[in-house]
């Protein structure tokens, strides 16, 4: 969609990336939220994937964490981008000399060539994928284990995109300039 290119999302394809989603929910998930809704009597564990966020969330000034019950409001949200700690700003002088610095140095005739490997895009990729997956629908009948194959490689694609992925200003989430 980013570059232009028509989106084209079936409902097949809804359905594989919701049970993708729902099978990557957690026995443990499931039973806190019982827990925290008060269905049942237990104590929330942490998920050890959770644990690190946990650390985070100590490491925060107090005035900057969010408690159970504690609303948060729309300026929290707008006001997110002023507390977050950046790299700094560089100036034209000190980009232009980073780019000379990394630049590779002319080839001579002595200097052995490199062949340079054929690039393929993530959007050339998706579209392969896409097309194989098909096949293997068709092909396969829907055997479960072809269905997780796909969704392991569907799940691989999700993630190279997700890294390739630029996170959005707070204000841009809210649309606003």
């Amino acid at each position: 969609m980013d570059e232009g290119n028509e989106f084209k999302f079936t409902l097949l394809d809804s359905l594989h990336v919701a049970r993708r989603a729902w099978e990557q929910v957690s026995e443990l998930t499931i039973k806190n939220c019982f827990a925290k809704a008060k269905f049942i009597e237990e104590e929330i564990q942490i998920e050890p994937e959770d644990a690190e966020l946990l650390e985070i969330w100590k490491a925060l000034p107090p005035e900057e964490r969010t408690h159970e019950n504690e609303t948060i409001e729309l300026f929290d949200f707008l006001r997110a981008d002023d507390r977050l700690v950046t790299g700094g700003s560089f100036t034209l002088e000190e980009i232009a000399k980073e780019v000379m610095h990394n630049e590779e140095p002319v080839e001579s005739e002595d200097d052995e060539v490199i062949v340079e490997e054929e690039y393929f895009s993530f959007a050339d990729a998706q579209r392969a994928w896409s097309t194989i997956r098909k096949f293997m629908q068709q092909q396969s009948s829907g055997k479960p284990s072809v269905m997780q194959a796909c969704d392991r490689l569907d799940n691989e694609m999700n993630e190279i995109c997700r890294k390739k992925m630029s996170q959005p200003i707070i204000f841009e989430s809210f649309g606003i300039n």
